[in-house]
């Protein structure tokens, strides 16, 4: 997976078409590069115990590439509450035998 991300991350540029249906970053891609090593700098640290050369390569990369700073660079899905809608993750526990159905 590390190299996979490895691989993947300095495709996405800027420069290019940019998405235009994100609604997590909303096509900000200097945000999803940093998405992309944080969460290249997590799984690195998982496998500090396994193979520790190979994670602090990967960890030294993604740190050199940009990694989260604060929480405004969590990616979150905001719901819309426009309408009079609300959020319907909590309708599915609204009666008992609807319980079973959640996955």
């Amino acid at each position: 997976m590390l190299a996979k991300l490895d691989s993947v991350i300095p495709t996405l540029s800027a420069s290019g078409t940019l998405p235009t249906n994100d609604i997590i970053y909303s096509g900000n891609i200097a945000e999803w590069q940093k998405f992309g090593y944080s969460l290249m700098l997590r799984m690195a640290m998982r496998l500090t115990k396994i193979d520790a050369a190979t994670a602090q390569k990967y960890a030294e990369k993604a740190y050199a590439g940009g990694v989260f700073a604060s929480n405004a660079d969590n990616g979150y899905i905001t719901f819309d509450h426009a309408n009079n809608y609300s959020n319907g993750n909590s309708s599915a526990l609204q009666v008992q035998e609807d319980y079973a159905e959640v996955k």
